[in-house]
């Protein structure tokens, strides 16, 4: 098997163009599909390195494709593509063995960044160099919960200090990654300010019991408003590009009222904002997700949270946090976690952040001999095997042709060669004509003429031709096929009508 082999599964055959050109510029041998049984047909035949799968496709509703292609005795390592990721379908991709969900347009870059690190990450992590009693899996009964808010590293220490500074601005930008740990920062800067006795009011980023975002922050039948809610506290809106188009007018019309109200000396009293976005401003406006308008409002107060890759000293703190919820779900009697596979989680660049590291370690949660809670990230545990399913056979290979040498090894004329081209073009045509001309890239009165120069026999009519002379011709009567078709006059009821 080809160690940087990649599958690319996908119905856009434009995106396997682009996507397989440029990976093959950086040394992957690629190979396609446009559905999922294909792709899972092509995993079972050549057993690639890497899949880069549609996430709509994946999730399909006539198998999961992730789960079969992860069954295989030697799983390949699967990156996921979506038109729009959220933060719990990249959860559940990742729990399920993704590496890793990417947004379309697909960073190039940075796909190949992640499939780099699993390379190394599975040659790091090999099973003499993890230490760890026999162990067996530990399935929760739900999902860890953990306050992602953590300030070991310095970095994450200068943004809660700077953030501790801007309490008394009305709206503040918080620009980070997915999963970073904004919700922990919001509540921060809310329990730092004036309004800390207030209520913290939460615009998801996605529907909730039937509620749009934009209907929960503005309001709607039978749903108070986020900052009907929210006096004397703070509004929090998880994603500034889920409000939509409409939400984003509302807001912007909002803000300005804001700004001419105050402008004019008139005393309003409003519940600050922390707004999130996923990407600097500027990509947002110039990808057309935020309108022009709420850039200036938005610009004043900005604070940007640095993903989990650039703070690895949050890492272990976070490792040990997920442990603890862990061991409360499931009443292990202790926990065991062995610093070289805390060493081992570190080294890696977490694209997908906290929830990524979240699903990564409840994956790898088990229990030991003892019953005691350790993490292992090589075992292969006592479930049943996957059911096993034959590979289809491979296509027959296309016939090949070569050219034939002289008794004495030397090149014959070049009418021997035409004359074994336009042979081996009608046994490839089943004896078609039509067909062998247009392989050839001739018309049909040229493959005929040299067939009669080469004394190449004119194949037989076939069988389906036949049939169809012989098949009986409908007869035109008189009652389906009028020769003089009667009109009927019009009358002046016609008429009148």
């Amino acid at each position: 098997m080809d160690r940087r082999s990649i599958l690319i599964i996908d119905r856009d055959s434009s995106f396997r163009q682009n996507a397989g050109r440029f990976l093959t510029e950086r040394g992957f041998a690629v190979s396609e599909a446009e559905n999922a049984q294909a792709g899972l047909e092509e995993v079972y035949r050549s057993n690639p390195t890497f899949v880069l799968m549609d996430l709509a496709m994946a999730r399909s509703p006539e198998f999961d494709l992730v789960d079969r292609v992860l069954s295989q005795p030697t799983p390949p390592g699967v990156v996921c593509v979506a038109q729009d990721c959220r933060v719990p379908d990249v959860v559940g991709a990742i729990k399920a063995g993704v590496l890793d969900v990417l947004e379309r347009p697909v960073d190039g870059e940075k796909l190949v960044r992640i499939l780099e690190r699993a390379a190394q990450t599975t040659a790091d992590l090999a099973p003499p160099q993890v230490s760890i009693p026999a162990t067996r899996a530990l399935r929760l009964t739900r999902d860890p919960k953990i306050d992602h808010l953590v300030v070991e590293s310095d970095v994450m220490r200068a943004v809660l200090a700077r953030v501790e500074r801007m309490t008394s601005v009305e709206v503040l930008v918080l620009e980070a990654e997915p999963g970073v740990g904004q919700d922990g920062v919001a509540r921060h800067w809310h329990a730092s300010g004036p309004r800390a006795q207030g209520p913290f009011i939460r615009v998801p980023s996605t529907n909730e019991n039937g509620v749009t975002p934009e209907d929960a922050l503005f309001g709607a039948s039978g749903v108070p408003s986020a900052f009907a809610q929210a006096k004397g506290g703070v509004v929090y809106i998880e994603s500034l590009t889920a409000l939509g188009a409409t939400g984003q007018e509302r807001l912007a019309k909002l803000l300005q009222g804001l700004a001419a109200a105050r402008v004019s000396g008139t005393t309003v009293r409003w519940p600050p904002m922390v707004i999130c976005v996923d990407r600097p401003i500027a990509v947002d406006l110039e990808a057309g997700r935020i309108r022009r308008d709420l850039v200036s409002a938005l610009s004043q107060a900005v604070v940007r949270i640095p993903p989990l890759r650039e703070r690895k000293k949050d890492i272990p703190e976070l490792i040990y946090r997920t442990v603890n919820a862990i061991q409360q779900i499931s009443g292990a009697p202790g926990a065991h976690v062995d610093p070289v596979v805390v060493e081992a989680l570190v080294k890696r660049d977490w694209e997908g952040n906290v929830p990524e590291l979240v699903a990564t370690v409840t994956k790898a949660a088990a229990y030991a001999d003892d019953s005691h809670l350790v993490l292992d990230l090589t075992a292969k545990f006592d479930e049943p095997p996957p059911p096993v399913v034959v590979a289809p056979p491979p296509p027959p290979e296309p016939a090949q042709w070569s050219p034939t040498l002289d008794a004495e090894g030397q090149v014959q004329p070049y009418d021997v060669y035409e004359a074994e081209i336009f042979r081996f073009a009608l046994e490839n045509a089943g004896g078609c004509v039509s067909r062998a001309a247009e392989l050839l890239g001739v018309g049909r009165a040229t493959m005929y003429r040299k067939m009669r120069a080469y004394k190449i026999k004119v194949p037989p009519v076939s069988e389906r031709a036949i049939s169809r002379s012989r098949r009986p011709k409908k007869r035109r009567t008189p009652e389906t096929h009028p020769a003089n078709p009667v009109v009927s006059p019009l009358t002046p009821q016609d008429l009148a009508s």
